[in-house]
């Protein structure tokens, strides 16, 4: 699925990456890619396993890989979205922040670890995230200080 809101109207997700990550510093540069597809009228797991895959053979050097976007419910909430793979690390992330109004609700994440390109590769859009190391939670998500570092810079042009 392409359509969606034109790069130049994209909005920031300041406010998501603020309450999934637990920053501790700023000012690295990294070579990593980060994709926002902004509002989207959806965005299943066999198009986000799809949309990985491409990254993952697009950007075969980069350490970290992440996809933002957000879905807009008919209760005038909006859901902002991130996966995020790191490949050092061998983790691989979705995140998802609800908003209502200027009301934020508790975001929660799933996370899979030792996860490598080859599994990356291997899964099949239509099964979605079918990998050994599941686990979930609310909050801040558990990441490395360098990929918080990287999202941080990434997500707040």
């Amino acid at each position: 699925m392409t359509d969606g809101i034109p790069p130049q109207t994209v909005p920031k997700m300041k406010p998501l990456i603020a309450l999934i990550i637990t920053l501790h510093f700023s000012g690295v540069v990294f070579a990593n890619t980060v994709e926002q597809l902004g509002l989207r009228d959806a965005f299943g797991s066999d198009e986000q396993v799809a949309a990985l895959k491409k990254q993952a053979s697009a950007h075969p050097e980069d350490e970290f890989l992440a996809i933002t976007w957000s879905i807009s419910m008919t209760d005038k909430s909006v859901v902002e979205s991130l996966l995020f793979y790191d490949r050092k690390s061998k983790t691989l992330w979705r995140a998802k922040s609800v908003r209502v109004g200027s009301d934020r609700l508790k975001p929660q994440w799933v996370g899979w670890t030792d996860v490598s390109d080859d599994k990356v590769q291997a899964l099949k859009e239509a099964d979605g995230f079918e990998l050994l190391g599941f686990h979930t939670g609310e909050g801040a998500m558990p990441l490395s200080e360098a990929a918080a570092a990287f999202l941080k810079k990434a997500l707040s042009k």
